[in-house]
């Protein structure tokens, strides 16, 4: 299609003979709406042999979109299904126009690099939505005042768990993610079914072992962080032994980056999952860390304004595990156990053999995060410890008619004779 045959589109689009939108005709043509607006009034106003010979200015006819590379790109399209117009022109770029083992389609279909405003008028044409809508800011609307970033990395780092649906198939998993303050740069980030103290332990370690221990963490104020009491939570404890200052925001608003890369998560994770092949968590977790931190650094993040690193490399041989420990008391019952949450556990030594200890003997329980295993200390010795039961606690039920009592007689009979 040449010049001539644009401003005959268009002449036959004032004329009523073609239907057409401005914004389909700037995706066919690679002439923004703007450009094809203004020929359209100089076909009015001049006619079309006028606006052949001065209606050129500023087209870039060479550089038009063809029917095959706008099929091929719709085609991809579908492949991405809720996908902002940045991330799609991303991947579109990254896996496409600049990967080598795509160079016969490229070639084959014309590919071009294109920019955002190409990809805003296909969205615009085939009506496809982005899950992000930038809001137009009103000059009367209120200013929210930034505060400066922190000016070294490793001086404050935020942390925040932010639940969501990553796979798309029904299941929420949290993301437990820390990023610094004065970088933008995601550090690490660990998923797991529910926010806890497990996935902040496993991300904090995750930290260290890369970076090192960071001056101070801000967070908001869940209970893994901050007690409802004002007293010192495990994580908490942790932390001091660390030489780590806690800060607390009082509102999300106020936590700002963090809150704005759980956004970028939600947005662009789902679409790099399918992308790239991911098929469970235990592989999310891994290929997060080791490909995609990096990956969204090198696009998002920012050199510090003071290059001095604030980071506390560890020493050799340092033992993280002894950090990111539970520390309780309990006391030995009859048969040489003790109870942890909701659990029964019997110590043994190092040959395999119980460890006895008198009944109401006070000791020290050890739960080990990272490892998720119970130890027990007692007179200077760790011993490891097996789980032998549950503490069962029997549940109240409400009966309302003779039928709820047959029921239940039935289900005890069921479990009952299930048991001998």
């Amino acid at each position: 299609m040449d010049r001539k045959e644009v401003i005959d589109l268009l002449s036959k689009k004032l004329n009523g003979d073609l239907k057409i939108s401005y914004d389909h005709l700037a995706v066919l043509t690679n002439y923004s709406k703007r450009q094809l607006i203004r020929l359209s009034k100089s076909l009015n106003e001049k006619g079309i042999d006028s606006t052949l010979k001065h209606g050129n200015k500023g087209l870039a006819a060479h550089n038009r979109a063809s029917n095959d590379e706008i099929d091929f790109i719709v085609n991809f399209k579908k492949l991405y299904p809720n996908i902002t117009i940045a991330q799609f022109r991303d991947i579109y770029l990254e896996d496409i126009i600049f990967n080598p083992s795509r160079k016969e389609d490229v070639s084959k279909y014309n590919l071009k690099p294109r920019s955002t405003s190409f990809f805003q008028r296909l969205y615009k044409e085939y009506k496809w939505t982005s899950p992000v809508k930038h809001r137009s800011h009103k000059r009367d609307s209120p200013l929210h005042l930034l505060r400066e970033k922190s000016p070294r990395a490793g001086m404050l780092v935020q942390i925040d768990g932010t639940p969501f649906d990553w796979f798309g198939n029904g299941q929420r998993f949290t993301l437990h993610m820390v990023v610094d303050d004065a970088t933008n740069d995601i550090l690490a980030g660990w998923f797991t079914k529910n926010e806890c103290m497990y996935g902040y332990c496993k991300m904090m370690e995750l930290l260290i072992k890369k970076k090192g221990i960071p001056l101070a963490i801000y967070s908001d104020k869940h209970t893994i962080f901050k007690s409802p009491e004002g007293n010192i939570t495990s994580f908490g404890v942790m932390m001091d032994k660390l030489g780590i200052e806690m800060i607390f925001a009082n509102t999300s608003q106020a936590k700002g980056l963090i809150e704005r890369y759980n956004g970028t998560a939600q947005r662009r994770l789902p679409n790099d999952i399918i992308r790239f092949k991911i098929k469970d968590y235990d592989q999310l977790n891994i290929w997060f860390n080791d490909f995609y931190i990096k990956y969204l650094n090198e696009k998002f993040a920012h050199l510090p304004i003071d290059p001095v690193y604030e980071f506390v490399e560890l020493t050799e041989n340092y033992d993280l595990n002894l950090v990111f420990t539970v520390s309780n008391t309990r006391k030995i019952v009859e048969g040489n156990m003790f109870s942890y949450n909701g659990y029964y556990y019997v110590p043994y030594d190092k040959n395999g053999e119980v460890v006895k200890i008198r009944t109401s003997t006070e000791v020290t329980i050890l739960y080990f995060v990272l490892e998720n295993k119970v130890r027990m200390k007692y007179i200077g010795i760790i011993y490891d410890c097996t789980l032998i039961g549950t503490k069962h606690k029997n549940k109240q039920v409400l009966i309302n008619d003779h039928k709820d009592l047959n029921n239940l007689i039935q289900e005890m009979d069921k479990k009952t004779k299930g048991s001998h």
